[in-house]
């Protein structure tokens, strides 16, 4: 069993304060610049569904800071398709500590973590992290490259 430990802001959706959300748009502040933008939560999930279904034995643990607001079972059901791969949340605390905590109570042959927040890791940096771009997330070129990457050789 392959494990991909999925952040939410800043993997599959852009990352940023939300200042209101009405029904198509989202207020972000940026730096000095507050702008509205048309963006939905978890945008780029059906992306991240069309990448991993040639391999049925990866599958989703959360360590994103929602697990913090929302119960195990509610973040299921926000990933909506992807929900049939996902495996639960990590234990509550710093995402690096409860990765590993979770990692030692589980099975992975092989892992990877999607994060935006590199800073909440070791320096340096576990190999298995793959550094998104808040604006940019799972759309980046690069993140993709890097998860084929892992899907193809593992």
């Amino acid at each position: 069993m392959r494990v991909l430990f999925l952040d939410f802001d800043g993997c599959v959706h852009p990352a940023g304060l939300l200042e209101r959300q009405s029904d198509d748009a989202v207020m972000r502040t940026l730096g000095a610049f507050e702008y509205t933008v048309p963006v939905d939560l978890f945008v780029w999930v059906p992306l991240l569904i069309e990448m991993l279904e040639p391999y049925p034995d990866v599958f989703i643990v959360v360590h994103s800071t929602w697990r913090e607001v929302y119960a195990a079972a509610e973040i299921g059901d926000m990933l909506g398709d992807l929900g049939r791969r996902y495996l639960g949340v990590t234990p509550l605390g710093p995402k690096w500590s409860s990765i590993t905590t979770w990692l030692s109570q589980n099975t992975a042959t092989s892992w990877r973590i999607l994060d935006d927040a590199p800073r909440e890791y070791p320096d340096p940096p576990p190999l298995e992290l793959i550094v998104c771009h808040p604006l940019a997330g799972l759309s980046a070129p690069e993140v993709q490259a890097q998860l084929n990457e892992w899907l193809e050789t593992s």
